[in-house]
């Protein structure tokens, strides 16, 4: 099992998160950690943080192993809602718009 110092580092504060990707996590520790970083970011968007300190990281490694975060990227997306409400606030998370962009980012 890698340390604390060898994997994901999220770091959450009042000002900022910290991510760092590391190349020994398996498949399945990559997937586990991304699902709970994706939602943490969630909480912390939700809370009106700035994602800003996060985003771009975050969307570097999702967009560089998509096939591994890809079920997670669309279980956020929310897709299966009718058209009408797929982008009223009351009916998705916020970081929906985020996840969003990274599918249609993905390519086909």
């Amino acid at each position: 099992m890698a340390s604390a110092d060898q994997c994901y580092n999220v770091a959450a504060s009042h000002q900022s998160y910290a991510l760092r990707a590391c190349a020994s996590l398996t498949e399945d520790d990559k997937f586990a950690l991304m699902t709970m970083i994706i939602s943490s970011f969630d909480d912390w968007l939700g809370k009106g943080g700035d994602p800003k300190p996060l985003a771009e990281r975050l969307r570097k490694l999702l967009l560089a192993d998509f096939a591994t975060h890809e079920s997670t990227v669309y279980d956020w997306c929310f897709w299966h809602l009718p058209p009408e409400i797929r982008m009223l606030p009351d009916y998705i998370f916020p970081v929906t718009p985020f996840v969003r962009e990274i599918c249609a980012r993905s390519g086909p």
